[in-house]
């Protein structure tokens, strides 16, 4: 009986782990789903989106000078472009998508494109998660496995070898 319980303990305190594992998982993919950018296209366009290549026609651009007073402010296009070529004394564009993503970007700096590295610690934390539900039922099974291996052995030996000898 003391054996049960444990094993009904351990399975809880499993499916704990699991679930808190699969939260976090879920909660960083949210959270890094869409990182917004500004993509300098030429001296005074520019391309406003998201990582993935998404683009929303509701962002709307502001225009700064080097002392952050607001030369313009206008949305941009369908395809996600901007094009401030009538504000010499630009200094800085920042976007804003209204739902809580803003980026800004110092006219003439390249804009730097850096290799995901958070997409491939999602990569890993899935395939964790599957590495443990794996584990899980491996552990059950063989723990099933052997509840009913030892129930064979506990039988009545009468009986047992009443069955060998027919």
């Amino acid at each position: 009986m003391k054996n049960n319980n444990s094993s009904v303990k351990k399975h809880g305190v499993m499916k704990r782990i699991l679930l808190v594992v699969l939260m976090v998982l879920l909660s960083l993919s949210t959270v890094y789903a869409h990182r917004m950018m500004i993509d300098p296209v030429e001296d005074t366009k520019i391309w406003v989106g998201y990582e993935d290549g998404d683009t929303i026609e509701s962002i709307t651009v502001q225009v700064l000078d080097l002392e952050g007073e607001v030369l313009a402010e206008d949305r941009v296009d369908d395809e996600g472009y901007y094009s401030f070529e009538n504000e010499p004394d630009a200094h800085s564009i920042v976007a804003d998508d209204g739902m809580g993503h803003q980026v800004t970007w110092v006219v003439g700096e390249p804009t730097v494109y850096r290799e995901g590295w958070r997409k491939y610690i999602r990569i890993i934390g899935i395939v964790t998660v599957f590495a443990l539900v794996a584990l899980f039922f491996r552990i059950r099974s063989r723990k099933a496995k052997k509840s009913t291996g030892s129930q064979d052995s506990t039988k009545d030996p009468e009986t047992s070898a009443d069955r060998g000898s027919n």
